[in-house]
């Protein structure tokens, strides 16, 4: 088997190699929504991280990466108090 090194620079924001690095047509959006975006820590250094995108551009939203036997998921962090809170989550049939 041969492994490949890894030789590409990535842009530590975007996370895409440092030649084709999509920071500066990020737009910053303020909103009055809040974006908590939780996505599996496998997820964190993929370039086809679109969730990422989103919570670069809405300047009130974060991410939390999940899926870590070793760190439970707080709910006090996903709903904060004194925002009405959403759950969106894609289906097969979602519209």
């Amino acid at each position: 088997m041969v492994w490949r090194k890894k030789i590409w620079d990535r842009c530590e924001r975007c996370h895409m190699v440092t030649h084709i690095c999509i920071c500066p047509f990020i737009p910053s959006l303020e909103t009055k929504s809040r974006l908590t975006l939780l996505i599996h820590h496998r997820e964190l250094k993929r370039t086809t991280n679109t969730g990422r995108i989103a919570v670069l551009s809405l300047k009130n939203s974060t991410m939390i990466a999940r899926g870590r036997i070793d760190e439970p998921l707080k709910l006090s962090e996903i709903l904060p108090a004194g925002y009405q809170s959403v759950f969106l989550y894609p289906f097969e049939n979602s519209e």
